[in-house]
């Protein structure tokens, strides 16, 4: 009687219509690296959030290597949403940077991002800038 029952289940559910079900589309950011005049700009786009991580770190990891005294600015006016991951991995940048005596800013970040950054007090590590320009070099007074 089992048998039976499993053979209709099968048979019952190869009869039902086949329906197509669209693919999820995963898009991953892109992740520019520049070297402009006396600094590295890293412009990440789209989601930033755990399945882009390595990206992250490659982009950070790059701009890194490219000067002995990093000075880097992020540029985020391309990024829609950034989690905990992306903070997690920018904070790692940050010290890596700061223990070459470099220094890293942000610039473009939305008023959403800006909160991300007060609420957690990144601010106080990573400065905000409105303007690329007002971005090279700043570093946050740490008294």
């Amino acid at each position: 009687m089992n048998t039976e029952r499993g053979i209709f289940a099968a048979a019952h559910i190869s009869e039902l219509p086949q329906t197509q079900v669209a693919e999820k589309t995963v898009r991953r950011p892109s992740v520019v690296v520049e070297l402009a005049e006396d600094h590295v700009v890293v412009t990440p786009a789209g989601e930033l959030d755990i399945a882009v991580q390595g990206d992250l770190i490659g982009a950070y990891q790059h701009a890194i290597a490219l000067q002995a005294e990093p000075r880097i600015v992020v540029d985020l006016s391309r990024v829609t949403f950034m989690d905990s991951t992306a903070l997690g991995t920018l904070v790692a940048a940050v010290k890596k940077v700061q223990a070459r005596g470099g220094t890293v800013s942000v610039v473009g970040a939305s008023d959403r991002i800006a909160s991300l950054f007060h609420i957690t007090k990144l601010d106080t590590v990573v400065p905000l800038c409105p303007e690329p320009g007002e971005a090279r070099g700043v570093v946050v007074d740490s008294q």
